[in-house]
């Protein structure tokens, strides 16, 4: 890759001119010159060259690598980093609530690299389970949208020994998507199982424990299978993630796996035992009182 910068409006390549001089500064360093100083910014964000020629204007742009979104308390909270120029940042949620009702707080924050760090965050609306909240983050020329979202359900509640199906279905069909299931019960998540759309593979380190519905996996339906639960190793959070291009949505839900109840025969047997023992014990209590009246 041959990094290039924005000279006006011009891309000028390192090796097509004899007048650029390569040099491995970071972003947003300063070079004096004799005549005045030049802030240097190249284009490709991994390759830090920039270019020393006099009375000459560069320019260049950080792409959006991710967005990071989660919901503690009564906040949902949404970052990104390394970007240039600074973003933007927009809200929504599903269903639609007004723009005056979802009304967010943002920071745009420059680093020592001159690069913005992005954090805005809302305050959850209702229920926390009744909405799932999209935070869409947008580069300044409008030519890239990075947008990842987030959803809580209810509490699942299953019984140890039987089949629990916990679903996950993303707001729209992704195409060439992954979808990665992971199982908190303190503070470090695990990964269970990750699927790839694109070649249709599994990999499940719960394997025999936990799987997906493969039928309904390509129509953005990744649900997952507890084939059998106990009640305290499979008690915890379980959030999966769907990630396409430039786009993510998670779905978390808290599953209490109880201990199993007896089945219909241990009941009957404990019944008959109860029936079988009121005769003995109603005896033993008319010859307390007979003794004592006498």
């Amino acid at each position: 890759i041959v990094p290039f910068c924005l000279h006006v409006n011009k891309q000028i390549s390192r090796s097509e001119s004899t007048n650029l001089k390569g040099c491995p500064h970071t972003f947003g360093d300063v070079l004096y010159t004799k005549h005045r100083k030049i802030t240097c910014f190249c284009l490709h964000w991994a390759l830090n060259y920039c270019d020393n020629l006099l009375n000459t204007s560069f320019f260049f742009a950080a792409l959006i690598q991710s967005v990071r979104m989660e919901m503690t308390g009564e906040v949902v909270s949404c970052s990104s980093e390394n970007i240039y120029p600074a973003p933007e940042v927009a809200w929504s949620t599903d269903p639609l609530s007004g723009p005056e009702t979802l009304q967010n707080s943002t920071v745009k924050t420059p680093d020592s690299k001159g690069l913005y760090i992005l954090e805005s965050r809302v305050r959850i609306l209702g229920n926390v389970f009744d909405y799932a909240y999209f935070c869409s983050v947008i580069s300044a020329d409008k030519a890239q949208v990075w947008t990842t979202s987030i959803k809580k359900t209810e509490e699942l509640i299953g019984e140890a020994g039987r089949e629990l199906s916990i679903p996950c279905i993303a707001p729209q069909n992704l195409q060439n998507f992954s979808l990665t299931w992971t199982f908190t019960r303190t503070n470090d998540p695990t990964v269970i199982l990750s699927y790839d759309s694109s070649t249709r593979r599994t990999s499940n380190l719960w394997e025999g424990s936990a799987g997906l519905e493969k039928d309904q996996v390509l129509m953005s339906k990744g649900s997952l299978l507890l084939h059998n639960p106990e009640s305290e190793e499979h008690s915890g959070t379980y959030t999966c993630t769907f990630t396409g291009f430039q786009r993510r949505h998670m779905v978390q839900t808290q599953v209490n796996i109880t201990a199993r109840r007896p089945t219909a025969g241990v009941t009957n047997v404990m019944a008959d035992h109860m029936l079988w023992m009121i005769p003995a014990v109603s005896t033993l209590l008319w010859q307390s009182l007979w003794n004592y009246i006498h």
